[in-house]
């Protein structure tokens, strides 16, 4: 089978692979579409320590089983025996797999084998270029679980890249009342202007304030600052680490882990 292969930092090889043979509760999928992540890019510009060359990346896909249907994948995969496992929740075992990552091939490739639990069924109307955003966006809805926002809540989006982007329109449909989006490109800017942002302002604008320039500490502790009311500030943000953090009326939550698996809970 054809793959695209991670030889070298910023170096990508197509190359002729053998075909992946499914182990027992696996099943193949000819993959249809793959999305790139900002980790796959990190992958590629030589600064993760988790994807080594010589491999194939990617994580997020769409594909055909052998009898035909379209399948999204699950790509994290957890050892099935720990207890975060069987609590339903592999995204915190400690013996995770993902796939493009470690030596995990990945989807960037003709063929996958990855567990039969970890394949959905989509329906046919659903395209390909929507459905392969089902991965980030189930993140995103995850999120949202865990913040468990009130009705009629505030929101404030630094960066308006894909996850800024599906988080906007997932506080739309959770009845938003008001949503501000931060970012350093107009283009993106017009965009979620364009989606249903109350208001989109450049980093560095006397209405925003510039995470770059600031660091995540003073993020953070500015989201607790300005924050109204009782209501809840959240964040998910990617660095070395991905970093959920939820400031209710009474506490603090956080959970964090490697920027690898971007799948979040506590």
């Amino acid at each position: 089978m054809r793959a695209l292969v991670y030889s070298a930092p910023r170096q990508m090889t197509l190359k002729d692979l053998p075909r992946p043979q499914p182990a027992a509760g696996e099943c193949e999928i000819a993959v249809s579409a793959a999305g790139i992540c900002g980790s796959d890019l990190s992958g590629f510009l030589g600064r993760s320590r988790h994807r080594a060359p010589p491999l194939v990346l990617g994580h997020e896909m769409v594909g055909r089983r052998l009898d035909g249907r379209r399948v999204v994948a699950n790509p994290l995969i957890g050892c099935g025996q720990c207890a975060a496992c069987l609590d339903a929740r592999q995204n915190l075992c400690s013996n995770f797999r993902l796939m493009g990552m470690n030596r995990t091939s990945g989807c960037h490739a003709e063929f996958v084998a990855i567990p039969q639990a970890q394949i959905y069924v989509i329906p046919d109307h659903l395209t390909d270029a929507r459905a392969v955003l089902t991965e980030p966006l189930a993140n995103i809805v995850h999120l949202f679980r865990i913040a468990a926002p009130p009705p009629d809540f505030r929101m404030g989006i630094v960066g308006a890249g894909t996850m800024g982007t599906l988080a906007l329109l997932m506080a739309r449909r959770l009845g938003a009342r008001e949503i501000l989006v931060e970012d350093v490109r107009e283009a993106r800017l017009r965009t979620v202007r364009a989606i249903g942002a109350t208001m989109a302002v450049t980093a560095g604008d006397e209405q925003g304030c510039s995470l770059p320039a600031v660091g995540w500490t003073w993020y953070l502790t500015h989201a607790a600052q300005v924050r109204r009311g009782n209501g809840p500030s959240i964040s998910a943000v990617r660095g070395a680490w991905w970093f959920c953090w939820a400031w209710g009326s009474r506490a603090v939550r956080s959970t964090s882990r490697s920027a690898s698996a971007k799948s979040i809970a506590w």
